[in-house]
Order: structure tokens, then C-alpha cells, then sequence
């Protein structure tokens, strides 16, 4: 017809798979399941610390803050830390959230790498127990990746 146009649908199109299925892959995949403080004064402490050698480890690398999901965030904690490969836990900042989940993590038998800025920072329960104690994140990054290579290996 005059000054308009059509488009034909060629026989190969498929429908995008819901939004709602968004992500599902990914839960199936290998993952480190981090556990630490929500403080914007270790955001770097992630970003660049924790999920570089994690992801160079083959691994997604998640934290239960960044994760997009439904129900309750106690039940997500517990399915994530479970299924997961390794539980990377940063007890700075003495958070009885973290140490929740590295109490959970270890009473399920999973391998569990603790780190922390600064040994006074170490609550008694855990002071006994090995932990990567980095200066910077570069250390953190360095320390890590050879954690996470021992680990897999």
C-alpha cells in the first residue's frame, strides 16, 4: 500500500524466552558465594579484590546484595552458600551477618576462605582459624588468587 510498508516475519523467528527466566542459567553454574559487610568502604574490596581472581578462577562470582531474586533473602543465602564451590568470607568490620553465614557454610561442609584487613578486627571464635590478612587490595587480589588455585587444585 501507498507510503507504508510491512515486515514479514521470516519462518526461523523465535519468541525471547520470558524476563521472568532471566539469570536461571547462571544459577546452575560454578560460583563463589561472598560473604561480607554491606559498606560502601569495601566496595573496592569487592569490585577489585575479591571478584578478579574469583572470575579468573573460572567462577561467577556472587554476593547476595547484587543478586536479583524473589522470596527471602535468608532461604537465597542458604541455597547460594550450599551450591557453592567455595564461600569466600571478609570479616571486616566484625559483622555477626557474616560470620552467620561462615557458621552455616562450615556446619555444611563447604571450603571457606577467610579474609580480613586487620587481625583485631577478628572476633574470638574465629581467631584460631586460618585468614588471609591483606594490607590493600592488591594484596587481597594476590593472596586470593593463590587461595583459590589451592582450592581447586
Amino acid at each position: 500500500h501507498a507510503g507504508g510498508f510491512r515486515i514479514a516475519r521470516s519462518a526461523g523467528f523465535r519468541q525471547a524466552a520470558p524476563l521472568a527466566s532471566a539469570g536461571a542459567a547462571s544459577l546452575a553454574k560454578p560460583h563463589a558465594f561472598v560473604a561480607m559487610p554491606f559498606a560502601s568502604e569495601l566496595d573496592d574490596v569487592f569490585h577489585y579484590g575479591i571478584a578478579g581472581p574469583v572470575k579468573a578462577a573460572g567462577l561467577l562470582c556472587e554476593r547476595v546484595d547484587q543478586a536479583v531474586f524473589s522470596g527471602l533473602i535468608i532461604e537465597r543465602i542458604r541455597e547460594r552458600i550450599d551450591s557453592a564451590e567455595v564461600v569466600i568470607a571478609d570479616l571486616s568490620l566484625a559483622n555477626p551477618n557474616v560470620y552467620l553465614e561462615v557458621g552455616y557454610a562450615w556446619g555444611r561442609g563447604r571450603p571457606t576462605i577467610l579474609v580480613v584487613r586487620d587481625v583485631k578486627e577478628l572476633r574470638f571464635d574465629v581467631q584460631g582459624t586460618r585468614c588471609l590478612v591483606y594490607q590493600s587490595i592488591r594484596h587481597l587480589e594476590e593472596l586470593l588468587t593463590k587461595e583459590l588455585a589451592a582450592v581447586a587444585g
